[in-house]
């Protein structure tokens, strides 16, 4: 028996109602919607009141189901999103670009803790310049760069185009007005030193030499 948060209970198959993440392995519960509706055909992984999700094996695909009435049952929506393919880069999941792995020494660095732990592992960085996610996983969870904090431009408009060592779009176009391109030289230089903390402070994790270089490039081009 199952019993709902009113107290009123059904038989197997009812609608999986739970305050707090399930305990069991997906096998142990397997089939706990089936026959009290047909199309709540998938195997339960993790319930919340009026809420589960679970994992079709047959599509292979992980989906959402909600109680539309307690005395008709559940009607599982289409599948939200397919499982994760290990065979294909993972993807933003608002602009679509590939996504740069990231540890979790760089998530926490750049993402409050409590929004950290919302990102399953592992966690990319999305490196498009006008896409709002900062990070996502693999089931398509994203933190908007909004949250994070110390950012590079233009992800962060006010970023530093280095934020290891504090360059920024105006130190460049400075050294594109000089004979000597001094600032953007000291960064390169520094980059491939041993206290280069290029894991946390830059927020892909990454150093910053090739960001520089193709903006100082760029502006150069344009004269």
């Amino acid at each position: 028996m199952v019993q709902h948060a009113d107290g009123r209970e059904k038989g197997r198959g009812a609608c999986l109602q739970h305050w707090a993440p399930w305990t069991l392995r997906p096998l142990e519960i397997r089939g706990a919607v089936a026959g009290w509706n047909a199309r709540a055909d998938a195997n339960v992984v993790m319930g919340v009141h009026g809420e589960s999700v679970g994992y079709n094996a047959a599509g292979e695909k992980l989906c959402f189901w909600s109680q539309s009435d307690p005395d008709v049952g559940v009607i599982m929506y289409k599948a939200s999103f397919k499982e994760p393919d290990p065979n294909l880069p993972p993807r933003c999941p608002r602009c679509g670009a590939d996504g740069l792995l990231i540890g979790p020494e760089t998530l926490l660095a750049h993402l409050a803790s409590d929004a950290a732990e919302l990102l399953g592992e592992p966690a990319y960085w999305c490196a498009t310049d006008a896409c709002p996610v900062a990070y996502f996983d693999l089931f398509e969870r994203t933190a908007n760069a909004d949250a994070a904090h110390g950012l590079y431009w233009p992800k962060d408009p006010a970023g530093p185009l280095c934020c290891c060592h504090g360059l920024t779009v105006d130190d460049v176009d400075a050294d594109l007005a000089e004979p000597v391109p001094s600032r953007v030289r000291a960064v390169v230089q520094k980059a491939g030193q041993p206290d280069a903390a290029c894991t946390t402070k830059s927020p892909d994790g990454r150093p910053c030499v090739a960001r520089v270089q193709r903006y100082y490039m760029r502006q150069k081009q344009k004269g």
